[in-house]
């Protein structure tokens, strides 16, 4: 994943020019609040200020159907590798099943004459929804493989990946409903081994969760962390990188270099419609054919009281930079239009504008994938602390941020990976308003 760009705080200048778009509102569904615990993406309340609504988050580019440092398989086929066209035998919760058809059905929207098999499947404690591991074949795509996951928006097809001969193993990497980034591993019926190196060197046992399915919530250093799983006659059937995060993170043609490949797309679905009222307003706000116009969402979603948004990059496909820009439908707060992105951010912002009457405004922060902890101070000197707001969708954190009052403007964060100690595992620490910044002037 990407370091720590010590320039990001430098980068970001001018405040956001606030544009009043048609109206025409989010279609995005809220999708459930995340369940917090000890290693979720956390941040606190209250904080200082911008009366502005301001964003800026970096963003991933379009849907992919290969996964980011896709790991090697061990080649050659054994009594150990998957077959698409006679699948190893499914596994896990079978009331999981219960979401087939709808996970079919989005996979035959991508893939036509494509049949889907499910391998292993589960439903998570807290929030009940199902996600399932699957082998895909026939149809024009041939052999793949893929991870689906029911939410709110709908079924979301995380993983959709060729399946190489000889694979051994099925490597996924994906939020929880604590907003944990876990990685999971699906291999032949009858493997139990399964280690991970979160150090990439110094290798240990991965839970074992089901018939040939093992997990673990370490993200470790996402950059170098492997995988090994070995069956039990002794043979490696897969050693290779761990998968960073979600792979719908394509490079189509033309895209600028700071769009964030490796960051997913996050939250629920973008309709067609409100992606060209963001287009549209974004060319609009720099005199240019709207035609030439590109968004892709790093997170959409909706707060607690109805207002929908969604935040990511836009681009022209004759420009070679993409820009922070965002789109809500809180009155009087509709568009904000922030400077070109970073190329290798470890965090981006989002200020939602507060109704009238309020004390506080919305902060979303969205942590780049290799994130373990979000932490928040309300103050300029005074201790980080864990949590007091909401982890939402795949990590993304909810801050109610205050906009006056002693102490507004000086509000922190700071990002950790890995273990999260903030000695060792530290990836970003610095004010949020300069995270809050557009192409104007910064507040």
């Amino acid at each position: 994943m990407s370091p720590l760009d010590d320039q990001l705080r430098a980068a970001l200048h001018g405040r956001a020019d606030v544009l009043t778009p048609a109206a025409d509102p989010l279609a995005g569904i809220e999708r459930r609040a995340r369940g917090l615990q000890r290693r979720r993406l956390a941040a606190a309340v209250t904080g200082a200020a911008l009366a502005v609504a301001a964003i800026a988050i970096a963003v991933p580019s379009l849907t992919s159907s290969q996964p980011a440092n896709r790991p090697a398989q061990v080649a050659g086929p054994s009594p150990w590798t998957l077959d698409a066209a006679k699948p190893w035998p499914y596994r896990g919760d079978r009331a999981a099943l219960g979401e087939l058809t709808d996970f079919k059905a989005a996979w035959s929207a991508r893939h036509p004459g494509s049949t889907l098999t499910p391998l292993f499947g589960r439903i998570y404690e807290s929030s009940r929804k199902a996600e399932v591991a699957f082998v895909a074949s026939g149809g024009s795509a041939g052999s793949r493989y893929g991870f689906a996951q029911a939410t709110n928006a709908g079924p979301m097809i995380r993983y959709d990946s060729p399946l190489a001969g000889g694979t051994g193993a099925l490597p996924f990497a994906l939020y929880g409903d604590e907003g944990v980034l876990q990685k999971i591993v699906v291999a032949a019926p009858g493997v139990t081994s399964f280690e991970y190196a979160g150090d990439g060197t110094t290798y240990a046992p991965m839970a074992v969760i089901a018939d040939g399915v093992a997990i673990t919530g370490m993200a470790g250093l996402t950059a170098v962390d492997q995988l090994r799983v070995t069956a039990p006659d002794g043979t490696v059937v897969f050693q290779g990188n761990a998968p960073d995060g979600p792979s719908d993170n394509a490079t189509p043609a033309g895209t600028p270099a700071n769009v964030l490949v490796s960051w997913p797309e996050r939250g629920a679905t973008l309709d067609a419609a409100t992606k060209k009222q963001i287009t549209t307003t974004f060319a609009t706000a720099l005199n240019r054919p709207a035609a030439q116009a590109n968004y892709r969402p790093l997170y959409t979603g909706t707060t607690a009281d109805g207002i929908r948004y969604s935040y990511g990059q836009a681009w022209f496909t004759d420009e070679s930079a993409a820009y922070d820009v965002g789109y809500s439908t809180r009155p009087n707060a509709g568009f904000y239009l922030g400077p070109p992105t970073p190329k290798t951010p470890e965090v981006r912002a989002f200020l939602l504008g507060a109704e009238k009457g309020a004390t506080t405004n919305l902060l979303v922060v969205i942590p780049s994938p290799r994130t373990t902890q979000v932490l928040y101070a309300d103050n300029a000197t005074g201790p980080f602390r864990p949590v007091n707001g909401r982890a939402v969708d795949d990590g993304v954190v909810v801050i109610n941020r205050a906009f006056s009052g002693a102490g507004a403007g000086v509000d922190r964060l700071q990002l950790l990976t890995g273990n999260g100690d903030p000695a060792t595992d530290k990836i970003f620490q610095g004010n949020v308003v300069l995270l809050l910044c557009g192409v104007k002037e910064c507040g």
